[in-house]
């Protein structure tokens, strides 16, 4: 038969109001997504309208479902300084850009606004963060230019916000603020900005950068700073100037940019804070005025350095004289300092200032010669931060410097060390620095030629014009040496391992690929370079030989040096200097602290070629080494340095690595300690051809101690490849294994993982595997003739672990359990698999990973996974939020009459496993049938499972009656030394139909719970502390029969007085899963009376359950009106009673709301009351709303443009928005420019000459909005 069109019966169904409203009430209960079982919870799959966090819709990245909820006019969001940083800190600038541009233009503008608003001050330092907030500058540019596009901007920068930004942000980001338009700063401020620049300033170039951007807006800055005296607050560490004594010049001082010193000297900036009054201040501008602007600054230096008793600078390592002589290269001759030629000296060879030195005279030179030639001064030149970074200097001018201080040695030997260690360096770095943007540039001139061949020869010719030129100007530079000691340092002649060598600051090794490497370290090993670099290594294998060639090579060579120098090698090769003894596994840390020992060095080479399976290197490393104690013990590390890596190369074939190992065992592993050789041999890689495998010869029984743990360890690592390579070489090693061993398999895999118990422990990646390595087990296990009873113990202990192992797969489906069960207990000859609560909770996860959760959010269980052993315990770590659930616990199977350290009981003592079992819970194995589908939300599709399977509500039912409620039958205990055990097990079991999205089955409970519990005479009473204690206005029940609103939610009376009270989250969670008609019911359990406990509670009710009552205000408003004469208690006499509620008598309707909604007015926030509007506002509201009463929600001013239309447009007799001078005095003391410029704008305040006037008042005496009054006309 032809399949339907799906279109057409899509359509059809579609336009079926009756079908499509059962589709729509049942969707939200499918789920789409495989989640393992902690995935499933209340919050996981939220209805649409009760998503309004921002926060959460950014986290979750529901970006399309917030630009939804954005646009949508009937949509509220809730938008707070959290929301706001995360739209923030998201890395996608286009993103962010079009979510403040729908926001913008949404009718949540003024909501968002208000937010950035009270953010704004402190935002420069919020998005300081750099590695959440990736995108601060784009950040500035979308908010700020967002503003700025429209006549009304709604963002202003005031001088808090600007003085954080100089403070804290980058130039750039910097930049979009000062350029603003909307700039609305305070004298204060202008008196100030350029010292913010100080601030958590540790360069000065980003202080000359922010100078020169506040220079070039005039409105942020002081036009004349004389004779001013601030005090200067110093805020964020480090600062740079850290007094506010002569700042001004301290300042200038400071900075080294000639153009921005000589701005601020027009702006009397020098004058800024200056001491010693009016002779000091003549002098200074009389050295100003009298110099050119080029020389100024440079005289004025001077004569402070001359006169420093004038005045107090603030720092003399940024001012001293070596500033000055870095900075304009000529010495100061009648400055007081008792070495002022040598520092003259000493800052001009540390900054390579060639003509500063060249400005020396012969007599002076030889003056300092006399002075200073007996005396050492190799103590370090300190480098001012004043001081510009040195940059690198052009070979022109490395030549003439280097030519002219070796040139005139002699004078600087008193600290020749200290300089030309850094002069050395200087060289060197400089020329790998030309190395490597040659090869930079080599690499993208080959990238742009499209031809292969000629990239080949390009790169070739290229590499080697590189080379040489980089030789060249290394020799020119040797030549212009004129110092033989100072020309010691160098190598004779460049080679690529100086670059290696200076451009890493830590070396580990240096690799050494031909023997011209060999012979260039054994030419220059005398030159301090190698000297000073090799001995300070951090490794003890100082060189890594490509191969035992270049090794050997190298140690005949360095062997003829003396046996001190730092590069001689053992040449002895047949000296055994180690015992016996020590050749234990446990001998791993051996001496290795001599550089020269030749057992050090041959570990690289010898770890290059087992990776690489170099068949002729080992050929060349046994034909020349006949010593194997020596080498036996020189290798004895190399098993460990293969850990950090793979072991064989990802470049071999299996044809090589298979000949390799070959090779290998025909030699006896020589040189091969045991771990290596295990190690060898669980490298095999997995996905190697079968093929080549069997071609690889190996009698495992050589070594089978061994042998034998490679086997084990490749069961427990699934490791197939290794398996089937000793089955077919014919080592089976199970009967030499010992049963310590063979019981290692015994015990559970299961461990617990933070605080939460870890189901599933490997990867679905391993299936196949898992597949496969039971599927040879039972081939050799049928093949098998030995009908030993210890080899079927080894064969049922391993395949049962396999099995064990295969359950614990994540998402493993159903189909392939069955088949590999069937595969091992029913063939011709069958093993028995092993039943324990282990399998239980597995084969209950494997059907629905919300089995799995039922089980795992118990709170009152302490033990899961413990096998059957008398032995073998494991706790159980709870996941629920129940604070009085255990945490951890441990206890033995066999022992259960001691106390128990926490409450609970076992698992075991109630999961039945005869009831459990393989088949009630996954189905006959005959039945191919994947039942996994069963566990759909929905009644319907768990009604209709497959009959050889229980249903998954079945298996549910059977979990909850042994888990939940056994426990009680069978130990009444439970009931009386558990705290609140019913009450709070029933309330987790209704939670649990909560989280998976099944209101059918919380129905269901509801009416269990009432029929089993409230109405069950056997039930003691004390089982239910809470008593009902409110009066009806009628009999209970015709009460409930009568009313047109109750008679379809079947409301029982409560039975004796008994009432069970729900938990606070359970309500919360119901409101946001459950239907209108399953919460009323909810609500009705017990007759209202359990619901009633709890909203009279005052202790409990917040923000979230004063909604919920708001929500369903009409249905409480006739439970009270309707159903109960009043809300006093029926009994005080309860002791329990008064101890479960903190409620106070109320005799009206009115005076609940009254308490709910006004005693915390926190529970009511704006977007709350704008969304319940009509409960407040109009002819059905809960009591009509006053000004008292908005005073009592909102305070005294409230400054919010929504709520002010809301209230305007709805109560035009309230005067809680008019306009007054207290209210404008308060706005402008909190901040709301904004809220008034509306107002302004509005013509509300505009047309009222005598609040207009108020206003200017108190603009002109703020301190942060003085200048702020061009917008009023």
């Amino acid at each position: 038969m032809k399949s339907p069109n799906v279109e057409i019966l899509f359509w059809k169904v579609f336009h079926n109001k009756y079908l499509f409203s059962i589709i729509l009430k049942q969707i939200h209960k499918c789920e789409w997504v495989n989640y393992d079982y902690l995935g499933y919870h209340v919050d996981n799959r939220k209805r649409f309208k009760n998503i309004t966090s921002m926060e959460w819709m950014i986290n979750n990245q529901q970006f399309e479902l917030l630009k939804l909820k954005i646009n949508s006019n009937d949509e509220i969001i809730e938008i707070n300084k959290k929301s706001i940083k995360e739209l923030f800190s998201l890395n996608n600038e286009l993103l962010i850009k079009e979510l403040l541009t729908q926001l913008f233009q949404s009718n949540k503008k003024n909501q968002f606004i208000k937010v950035i608003n009270e953010m704004l001050p402190n935002l420069p330092t919020i998005t300081s963060n750099s590695l959440l907030f990736k995108n601060t500058y784009n950040i500035f540019q979308l908010l700020f230019s967002s503003s700025s596009s429209s006549s009304s901007s709604p963002f202003e920068i005031y001088s808090t916000l600007l003085q954080n930004a100089i403070e804290i942000l980058q130039v750039n980001t910097l930049s979009i603020l000062i350029n603003s338009p909307n700039i609305l700063v305070t004298q204060d401020f202008k008196n100030r900005s350029l010292t913010f620049t100080n601030s958590n300033s540790t360069s000065i170039k980003t202080i000359e950068e922010k100078i020169e951007l506040i220079l070039s807006n005039p409105k942020l800055y002081n036009s004349n700073y004389s004779n001013l005296n601030i005090n200067i607050k110093f805020y964020g560490i480090p600062q740079l100037i850290t007094k506010n004594e002569n700042f001004g010049i301290s300042l200038i001082l400071l900075i080294n940019n000639v153009n921005i010193q000589n701005k601020l000297i027009d702006l009397n900036f020098h004058e800024l804070n200056l001491t010693n009054g009016v002779i000091v201040l003549d002098k200074i501008n009389e050295i100003l005025s009298s110099n050119s602007r080029e020389s100024r600054v440079k005289q004025l230096h001077k004569y402070l350095l001359l006169n420093s008793t004038i005045i107090n600078l603030y720092d003399s390592n940024y001012l001293d004289h070596l500033v000055y002589y870095s900075r304009y290269g000529e010495i100061i001759a009648n400055l007081k300092q008792e070495n002022n030629l040598m520092d003259f000296i000493k800052i001009s060879i540390a900054t390579f200032n060639v003509k500063a030195l060249k400005t020396i005279s012969n007599d002076d030179f030889h003056q300092f010669k006399l002075k200073f030639s007996s005396k050492s001064h190799s103590k370090e030149t300190i480098i001012p931060k004043s001081i510009s970074c040195i940059e690198y200097k052009s070979k022109e001018e490395m030549i003439e410097f280097i030519n002219f201080y070796t040139t005139n040695y002699d004078y600087f030997k008193c600290f020749h060390f200290n300089h030309n260690k850094i002069i050395q360096n200087y060289i060197l770095k400089n020329l790998s620095k030309t190395s490597n943007n040659n090869n930079n540039n080599n690499n993208n001139n080959n990238n742009n030629n499209n031809n292969n061949n000629n990239n080949n020869n390009n790169n070739n010719n290229n590499n080697n014009n590189n080379n040489n030129n980089i030789e060249i100007e290394y020799k020119q530079l040797l030549n212009s040496i004129n110092n033989i000691e100072f020309l010691n340092f160098f190598p004779n002649s460049w080679n690529e391992i100086i670059k290696i060598i200076t451009d890493n600051s830590i070396l580990l090794s240096i690799e050494i690929k031909d023997i011209l490497e060999i012979d260039w370290i054994f030419e220059n090993c005398e030159k301090e370079f190698l000297k000073r670099s090799i001995c300070n290594f951090k490794s003890h294998e100082v060189f890594h030989f490509q191969n035992f060639q270049l090794l050997n090579y190298a140690s005949n060579l360095f062997s003829s040096l003396p046996r001190y120098h730092y590069l001689y090698f053992n040449n002895n090769i047949n000296n055994n200097q180690y015992d016996d003894d020590d050749d234990d596994d446990d001998d791993d840390d051996d001496d290795h602290t001599l550089i020269n020992s030749r057992m050090v060095l041959y570990n690289y080479p010898f770890i290059k070629s087992i990776r690489d399976c170099n068949i002729e290197q080992m050929k060349y490393l046994y034909s020349t080494i006949k010593c194997d104690h020596y080498f036996l013990n020189g290798f004895n590390m190399t098993s460990r340095l293969f850990e950090k890596h793979s072991f064989f190369s990802s470049k071999l074939t299996d044809q090589q690595i298979i000949t390799f190992i070959q090779y290998l065992y025909d030699n006896q592993f020589k040189f091969f300690k045991v771990n290596l050789v295990k190690r060898l041999i669980k490298s095999i890689p997995n996905t190697i051809n079968q093929n080549e495998l069997l071609k690889l010869k190996i009698d495992f029984n050589d070594f089978i101690d061994e042998s034998s743990h490679i086997f084990l360890k490749s069961i427990e690592n699934l490791s197939i490849v290794q398996i089937k390579l000793m089955i077919e070489n014919g080592f089976f090693p199970i009967q030499y294994c010992s049963s310590l061993l063979l019981n290692r398999f015994k015990n559970p895999i299961y461990s617990p993982l933070s605080k939460c118990a870890k189901l599933y422990s490997i990867s679905n990646d391993n299936c196949e595997k898992l597949i496969n390595l039971i599927q040879l087990f039972l081939q050799v296990y049928h093949q098998n003739t030995n009908k030993e009873e210890n080899l079927d113990q080894a064969f049922h202990i391993i395949i049962n672990h396999l099995f064990k192992v295969l359950l614990s797969v994540e998402r493993v489906s159903i189909q392939v359990i069955k088949n590999i069960y069937n595969q091992i207990s029913s063939s011709s000859k069958p093993i028995s698999i092993d039943h324990s609560l282990y399998h239980v909770v597995f084969y209950l996860s494997i059907r629905s990973p919300l089995l799995a959760r039922y089980i795992m959010s118990l709170p009152f269980i302490y033990s899961v996974f413990t096998d059957d052993h008398e032995d073998g315990t494991t706790p159980h770590y709870n996941c629920s939020n129940n604070n009085n659930t255990t945490t951890t616990t441990t206890t033995t199977t066999t022992t259960t009459s001691h106390a128990i350290e926490h409450p609970g009981y076992d698992i075991k003592k109630y999961l039945n496993l005869h009831v459990f079992t393989f088949d009630f819970i996954l189905g006959s194995c005959n039945d191919t049938t994947d039942t996994s589908s069963s566990s759909s939300s929905s009644s319907s599709s768990s009604s209709s499972s497959s009959s050889s399977s229980s249903s998954f509500d079945l298996i549910l039912k059977k979990l909850i009656d042994s888990l939940s409620y056994k426990p009680m039958k069978d130990d009444d205990s439970l009931l009386i030394s558990e705290d609140d055990y019913l009450n709070e097990t029933i309330n987790s079991n209704l939670h649990y139909f909560l989280d998976i999205k099944r209101e059918d089955l919380f129905l269901k409970h509801l009416d269990y719970i009432q029929n089993e519990f409230l109405n069950n005479r056997f039930i003691m009473v004390d089982t239910f502390p809470s008593m009902a204690r409110y009066q009806f206005h009628q009999d209970q029940q015709s009460s409930f029969t009568n009313c047109n609103h109750c008679e379809d939610l079947n409301i029982q009376a409560a039975f004796m007085g008994r009432i069970f009270l729900f938990s606070k989250n359970l309500i919360i969670d119901s409101n946001k899963v459950l239907s209108n008609h399953a919460f009323k019911k909810l609500i009705s359990f017990s007759s209202y009376q359990s619901f009633l406990e709890l909203v009279m509670n005052d202790k409990i009710i917040d923000k979230e359950i004063t909604e919920i009552l708001l929500k369903n205000a009409e249905f409480i408003d006739h439970i009270f009106k309707i159903h109960y004469k009043s809300l006093v208690n029926n009994s005080s006499s309860s002791s329990s009673s008064s101890s479960s509620s903190s409620s106070s008598s109320c005799t009206s309707y009115n005076e609940y709301w009254d308490r709910i909604i006004y005693k915390d007015c926190n529970n009511i926030s704006i977007p709350m009351f704008i969304k319940f509007k009509h409960l407040f506002i109009g002819n059905d509201c809960l009591k009509p709303i006053n000004d008292k009463d908005l005073e009592l929600l909102f305070g005294q001013y409230c400054f919010d443009i929504d709520l002010r239309n809301l209230i305007k447009n709805s109560i035009p007799n309230s005067n809680y928005f008019n306009i007054t001078n207290s209210m404008i005095s308060k706005a402008i003391e909190s901040n709301r420019i904004d809220f008034l410029k509306y107002l302004y704008e509005n013509g509300e305040i505009k047309n009222n000459p005598s609040q207009l006037q108020h206003l200017k008042n108190e603009l002109s005496k703020s301190s942060d909005y003085n200048c702020y009054l061009d917008w009023l006309n």
